[in-house]
């Protein structure tokens, strides 16, 4: 067991899978590092969203979807092994999570602000 980690990229560089919630930050670590996931969406957040989310993961095959109320100890640990057996299936995933990544997201937010602004300024 691990405490606490400040910096998740260390530990998301060694995983081969990772299970967590499927807030938007988690979820662009694991796209960007191309790591297969279980996501359990936190059921409180608004609208729903994080199970919106997740499903954007599971439908393009990069995650499985375990909803809290369907958790338990059982499920989890089924769904661990059958992935740790099945490399080819890690591998698949890891693929479709790379290809939901957004490395430039931010560049390309920059980029459009700065046109905005140009367009505006030549009005």
């Amino acid at each position: 067991m691990l405490p606490y980690l400040e910096d998740m990229r260390y530990a998301l560089a060694l995983a081969d899978l990772a299970v967590g919630r499927s807030g938007a930050s988690f979820l662009a670590e694991i796209a960007v590092s191309g790591l297969p996931a279980i996501l359990i969406p936190y059921p409180f957040a608004a609208n729903d969203h994080q199970t919106l989310n997740a499903r954007s993961f599971t439908a393009s095959g990069a995650a499985l979807l375990i909803k809290n109320n369907d958790l338990n100890a059982q499920e989890l640990s089924k769904l661990l092994l059958e992935l740790a057996n099945d490399k080819g299936r890690l591998q698949k995933m890891s693929a479709a999570a790379k290809a939901l990544a957004q490395p430039h997201a931010i560049n390309n937010i920059i980029d459009a602000v700065d046109e905005l602004i140009y367009n505006n300024k030549q009005k």
